[in-house]
């Protein structure tokens, strides 16, 4: 069985980490005051009032303790990272840690992160997580599908990072990707932006004037947004969303899936909202008051239904199995049916002609 997994120690002025291995917890995610929250590919974190992370769906608990003033957090496919806020050192923890056999396991460094003061992290969909250093260059590190060559000089002020491709913006608001480009994920329009969210084969960025311009693959309407002005973007697989100036979410793209249909995890009317983020197929957003609501697919327990915890060989075995038993999909552009406990069964056939191959 699949269930929430939860790290979230009680504040204590006298330490600055969190235990390593606590225990499962029995609240729920919805019932937690939330300062910043986070989704990854099956799963969602969130930064406590008191600084602590809380975080549930398909992840593993921290190898070590983490730091209990972390923020810009970032999830990838079954792990996350923060920035500490005393030194500006990232921290990572999930799959991800370990750099040995990276084609057999799935485990290619990912959430082993240089040492250095970092200002930004962005985790990517399966294998690779890339950092804006203080002086405003980027560090990625983990399996790059790309060389190290192709990664532009600095100095950058955002960034965000897609399954194979990644984005950042510069002080100026112009935008610069690098990576895979078969669908044009990778390339950037002219003009200037206040924000940036790189998907797997789309990319989405807010214009100074508040409106949404999107670029890449357009198969399900994923890169087609309203003529509204927005304050907020994420992208999730096929799908995005945008959070508007009195706080309601419009999503737009492969939402007809179950992205707004999980019981008991409602879609809100109008919010208000203060901050999205989205997963593969799941959206989490935060309320004023730091409550957060999630929902989607909810298979994993990603969306925040099921309570428990899941030991970090279980986690690593199954998101392997599908990084790697499923590459093939991913890259092709393919979805994966799943059983009934959330695990890959086989590639599910495509609606669309072409291949969506992830080649630069």
């Amino acid at each position: 069985m699949l269930v929430i997994l939860a790290a979230s120690p009680e504040s204590n002025t006298e330490t600055k980490e969190q235990p390593s291995s606590a225990a499962a917890d029995e609240r729920l995610p919805g019932d937690l005051n939330y300062v910043e929250i986070a989704a990854g590919a099956y799963h969602t974190c969130g930064v406590l009032e008191d600084g602590s992370t809380f975080y549930w769906g398909r992840i593993s608990q921290p190898e070590s303790p983490l730091p209990t003033d972390l923020g810009g957090i970032t999830s990838g496919n079954g792990y996350s990272c923060g920035i500490s806020a005393a030194d500006s050192s990232v921290h990572c923890w999930g799959v991800g840690i370990r750099s040995e056999d990276c084609l057999t396991t799935g485990a290619c460094g990912q959430a082993a992160s240089p040492p250095g003061p970092f200002k930004k992290v962005a985790a990517g969909g399966h294998t690779h997580t890339c950092g804006i250093r203080t002086n405003g260059e980027v560090t990625c590190w983990g399996d790059m599908p790309y060389d190290a060559s192709a990664i532009p000089e600095g100095p950058f002020e955002q960034l965000s990072v897609g399954n194979c491709h990644a984005c950042a913006l510069r002080a100026d608001g112009t935008a610069q990707c690098w990576g895979c480009d078969s669908m044009g994920q990778a390339t950037a329009p002219a003009g200037a932006f206040k924000q940036i969210s790189a998907s797997s084969f789309h990319t989405c960025a807010l214009e100074l004037d508040g409106h949404i311009v999107c670029w890449g693959l357009d198969d399900q309407g994923q890169a087609r947004p309203p003529a509204e002005v927005f304050v907020d973007v994420t992208t999730g697989r096929d799908y995005t969303c945008g959070l508007d100036p009195i706080g309601a979410v419009s999503c737009w793209g492969a939402t007809g899936e179950g992205l707004f249909s999980i019981p008991d995890v409602a879609a809100p009317a109008s919010g208000p909202f203060t901050q999205i983020s989205s997963g593969y197929e799941h959206l989490c957003a935060l309320e004023p008051t730091g409550l957060a609501k999630s929902w989607g697919e909810d298979t994993t327990g990603e969306a925040g239904a099921i309570v428990g915890s899941l030991e970090k060989e279980e986690i690593e075995a199954f998101v392997d199995e599908e990084i790697w038993r499923f590459k093939e999909c991913y890259e092709r552009g393919l979805s994966v049916d799943r059983d009934l406990t959330g695990r890959p069964q086989r590639c599910r056939p495509s609606h669309i002609k072409h291949d969506r191959q992830c080649a630069p």
